[in-house]
């Protein structure tokens, strides 16, 4: 084969390629690391603990089992709070993205603000898996470091976390409203605003503006009765009590920990 026709044959392998790249990150939301995610996925088993949640649809069983999967370290005697590893953390921000989906356009800008702090988050993870094993081994290396009153620290990992935090603490309480709720109230669209609305006050309405608290409290109004809502999360009926247990079991700790670890370490007003 000629030169000529070597340098073709590159060529279009190279364009072939280079389409199929962009297909990828397409249907990645275009999210570089989160390309990066699928590609070290295939050699190991990162794949099945993190998934976006265009690639696989909400269920709020593999919600709980996202959060379930978490391992904690072993926490010293000045700390008594075991705290997630960082990868199993961030495996479950996808399905906590899922989960606000669900609720509407009232909350399509928490949607957003996980999937970005979620890749934000697995790139810090992935420039020194090994010292940024655990949400410990963070906090104290940017700790260490300095940054966590500063303007960099708004890309670092610690001010990220606190800002999932808030989202989780919303699921942790709508869950606790949905729990407490009469089951004669499911049919009936104002059930659902309050749940969600006081779920809202309780996590992050301290954290937002007036307009922001105006237009939330605008679009819950449109959300569907609690029914409907557990429906299209893949709750059914007969199992309601057995989730909310699991609820308690898995995602209380978890959030009960972190504000814990955070309020020890002064560090719930991070800029």
């Amino acid at each position: 084969m000629r030169l000529a026709e070597h340098l073709r044959y590159g060529a279009s392998r190279l364009v072939t390629r280079s389409r199929q790249v962009v297909t990828m990150t397409q249907r990645d939301e275009q999210s570089e690391s989160w390309m990066h995610v699928r590609e070290l996925s295939a050699k190991g088993n990162e794949l099945d603990r993190i998934t976006t949640d265009a690639d696989t649809p909400f269920s709020f069983e593999k919600f709980l089992e996202a959060f379930e999967r978490i391992r904690y370290d072993e926490p010293p005697a000045q700390e008594p709070w075991p705290l997630p590893y960082l990868l199993d953390f961030i495996a479950a921000l996808s399905a906590v993205a899922g989960m606000f989906q669900h609720l509407g356009a009232a909350f399509s800008f928490a949607h957003q603000d996980v999937v970005e702090k979620r890749d934000t988050l697995y790139r810090i993870y992935r420039s020194d898996p090994e010292n940024y094993a655990t949400i410990r081994k963070v906090i104290e290396r940017e700790t260490r470091e300095g940054c966590l009153e500063t303007g960099s620290g708004k890309q670092g990992a610690a001010r990220n976390i606190l800002r999932m935090m808030w989202c989780l603490k919303f699921i942790q309480v709508l869950m606790r409203e949905l729990a407490r709720c009469p089951a004669a109230s499911y049919s009936k669209r104002a059930a659902t605003r309050e749940c969600v609305w006081t779920a809202y006050q309780e996590a992050l309405r301290e954290h937002h503006g007036s307009v922001v608290i105006a237009a939330v409290r605008a679009a819950v109004f449109f959300l569907p009765p609690i029914e409907q809502f557990l429906t299209s999360i893949g709750v059914e009926a007969s199992r309601k009590d057995e989730y909310m247990r699991r609820v308690k079991l898995s995602l209380d700790p978890l959030v009960e920990r972190l504000y814990a670890y955070y309020e020890h370490r002064n560090m719930l007003a991070l800029p």
